[in-house]
C-alpha cells in the first residue's frame, strides 16, 4: 500500500514538474514573440520596422499557398491509419522552397528592386520552415519545441534587427543579408533532415500530402488573411510609416492573445467537448474579461507611449497612434471572439460555410477600403475601422451559423456586443 501511494506521489510530481516546465517555456517563448517586435520598434526607423512587418505578413500568407497545404496534412498522414513517414517530406519541402526563395531574393537584388522584395522572399522561406517545424512538433507532441517553432520567422526578425543595430547599419538591405544567412542555414539543415530520413516513394507521399492539404488550404488562407491583411493593405494604400504606427499598436494590444493562446493550448480538449450551454457561459465571461483588459490597456496606452522612446513611432505620430489604439484593440478583441467561436464551428462541422462567409466579408472589406482610398478619404484610422468591422462581421456570421444549427449562444453574443460597444465608446472618446 505504501509503495502504491509513493508511486502515485512520484507520478504526480513528475507530471507537475513537466507542467511547470511547459508553462515556463510557453511564457518565455510567447514573451519573446510579444516583446521582440516592441524591441524592434524602439531600435528601428519606421520605414525599416514597417518593412519587417509587411514582409512577415506576406511570408505567413504565402507559405501555405506555396506548400499546397502540406504542413496541414502532416497530422493525418502520421497519426491516422497506417503511419506515413513525414520527416523527409517536410525536409525536402523546406529545402526546395527555401532555396528557390533565396534565389528569388538574389534576383530581386540584381534587378535593382527595393530591398523589401528580397526581405519578403526570404521571410516567406522562413515561414515555410516555421509551418513545417510547428506542424511536426505538434503532431509528435514536442510541445516545448512547438511554442518556439511557432515564432521562427518573428524571432529571426528580432535577432536580425538587434544585430543590424549593433553593427550600426539598421536598414532593410542589412536585414535582408542577415535573413539570407539564416535562410541558408535553414535550407542546409532541412536538406540534411531530408537526406538522413529519406525513404522510398517521396513523390507519391508528396502527392498524398497535397491531396489532403489542398482542401484545408482555403480555410487556412482566409484565417491568415484576416490576421495579417491589415499590414499588407495599409502598406499598399497608405505608407510603410503608417504600417509601423499600426503594427506597433497592434503588437501592444495583442498581449491578450497570449492569454488566449495559453487557454486554448491548455484547455482545448475540455472546451471542445463542453456542452454548448456551458461553453456559452464560460466564453461570455472570458470575452467580457478580454474586453475589460483591452479597455484598461487603451486607457494606459497614451501614458506608456509617452514614457517609452520608439524610433518606429516618432513623437509627431504619437497622437495618431493614441487615436487608433482603441480601434486596434477592438480588432484584436473581435479576432479573439472569432477564434473562440471557431472551436464550436469546427465541432459542428460548419467550417466550410464559415469559410465562405469569411471570404465574402474579406472581399467586401477590401472593396470598401479600396473605394474609400479611391475617393481620397482613406486615413489610417479609417483603415483600422474597416479591419475591426471585418472581424466583427466574421464573428457575427459564426454566431448565426451556430444558431441555425440549433447551437444558440446568447451570452456570448451579448458579451461580444457589449465588448465591441465598450471599445467603440473608448475609440470615440479618443
Amino acid at each position: 500500500m505504501a509503495s502504491t501511494v509513493e508511486s502515485i506521489g512520484t507520478s504526480l510530481q513528475r507530471r507537475g514538474g513537466k507542467a511547470l516546465v511547459y508553462v515556463a517555456n510557453f511564457g518565455l517563448a510567447k514573451g519573446a514573440a510579444y516583446l521582440g517586435p516592441l524591441l524592434l520598434a524602439m531600435l528601428l526607423a519606421p520605414e525599416v520596422y514597417g518593412a519587417i512587418e509587411i514582409a512577415l505578413s506576406i511570408g505567413l500568407l504565402a507559405a501555405p499557398l506555396l506548400t499546397f497545404g502540406i504542413a496541414s496534412a502532416v497530422p493525418q498522414l502520421a497519426l491516422v491509419g497506417r503511419a506515413v513517414p513525414v520527416r523527409d517530406l517536410l525536409g525536402a519541402t523546406v529545402a526546395a522552397l527555401g532555396l528557390a526563395l533565396i534565389c528569388i531574393a538574389g534576383l530581386s537584388v540584381l534587378a535593382g528592386l527595393p530591398a523589401i522584395y528580397a526581405l519578403a522572399a526570404l521571410t516567406t522561406g522562413l515561414a515555410v520552415a516555421q509551418g513545417a517545424l510547428s506542424s511536426y512538433c505538434r503532431t509528435f507532441s514536442l510541445r516545448n519545441a512547438a511554442v518556439w517553432a511557432d515564432g521562427l520567422a518573428l524571432l529571426t526578425a528580432t535577432a536580425a534587427g538587434v544585430v543590424a543595430t549593433l553593427a550600426g547599419r539598421p536598414d532593410v538591405a542589412t536585414l535582408a543579408v542577415l535573413y539570407a544567412v539564416v535562410s541558408v542555414l535553414v535550407v542546409a539543415a532541412a536538406g540534411r533532415v531530408a537526406s538522413d530520413a529519406a525513404v522510398d516513394d517521396l513523390n507519391g507521399r508528396l502527392r498524398q500530402a497535397m491531396t489532403i492539404g489542398l482542401p484545408m488550404l482555403g480555410f487556412a488562407l482566409v484565417t491568415i488573411w484576416l490576421a495579417v491583411s491589415g499590414r499588407i493593405l495599409i502598406g499598399f494604400f497608405l505608407s510603410v510609416d503608417a504600417v509601423a504606427t499600426y503594427a506597433f499598436s497592434f503588437r501592444v494590444a495583442s498581449v491578450v492573445v497570449i492569454v488566449h493562446s495559453l487557454l486554448m493550448t491548455g484547455l482545448f480538449a475540455r472546451m471542445y467537448t463542453m456542452r454548448t450551454r456551458a461553453y456559452d457561459r464560460q466564453a461570455s465571461i472570458y470575452l467580457a474579461a478580454i474586453a475589460g483588459i483591452s479597455g484598461v490597456l487603451a486607457l494606459v496606452y497614451p501614458f506608456a507611449l509617452g514614457l517609452v522612446e520608439t524610433k518606429a513611432v516618432r513623437a509627431d505620430q504619437h497622437a495618431l497612434a493614441v487615436s487608433i489604439y482603441p480601434v486596434v484593440a477592438l480588432q484584436v478583441f473581435a479576432w479573439i471572439a472569432s477564434a473562440a467561436l471557431e472551436v464550436r464551428i469546427n465541432r459542428a462541422r460548419l467550417a466550410g460555410r464559415a469559410t465562405v462567409g469569411s471570404i465574402a466579408v474579406a472581399a467586401v472589406g477590401l472593396a470598401a477600403m479600396a473605394a474609400i482610398w479611391q475617393l481620397g478619404a482613406l486615413s489610417l484610422r479609417t483603415a483600422v475601422l474597416c479591419l475591426a468591422a471585418q472581424m466583427l462581421a466574421v464573428a457575427g456570421i459564426q454566431l448565426a451559423l451556430l444558431a441555425r444549427r440549433g447551437l444558440v449562444m446568447p451570452r456570448t453574443a451579448i458579451a461580444i456586443g457589449a465588448g465591441a460597444a465598450f471599445l467603440s465608446a473608448l475609440a470615440l472618446a479618443f
